[in-house]
């Protein structure tokens, strides 16, 4: 079956990450009077940085539902219902990539 999403995570990427680029993003838009350039240029990397640890953990999830559809050797096969509670967990993660 699949496992649920985490528990007191914050959005994808959870709690701590997503304080840590928040802080960053503060430190940027805090750098842009001295150099407004300099903090354009930081800002695209946070972001370049933000959606590479997004893909990451978007892949992780997958992961966990590739596994959760996969018979251990010499056990028997997932159930229809097992199948079934990974499709509606394949739904939800489409549904929170897309924001509906």
């Amino acid at each position: 079956m699949a496992a649920p999403a985490e528990s007191g995570s914050s959005g994808w990427l959870g709690v701590e990450r997503t304080q840590r680029l928040r802080a960053e993003w503060h430190s940027v838009q805090a750098g842009f009077v001295d150099d407004p350039r300099q903090a354009v240029q930081q800002a695209d990397a946070l972001i370049e940085k933000s959606v590479g640890l997004l893909a990451e953990a978007v892949t992780e999830r997958r992961h966990r539902l590739r596994g959760a559809e996969a018979a251990p050797d010499g056990a028997p096969a997932a159930s229809t219902e097992d199948l079934r509670l990974t499709l509606r967990e394949y739904r939800a993660l489409l549904d929170r990539l897309l924001g509906t």
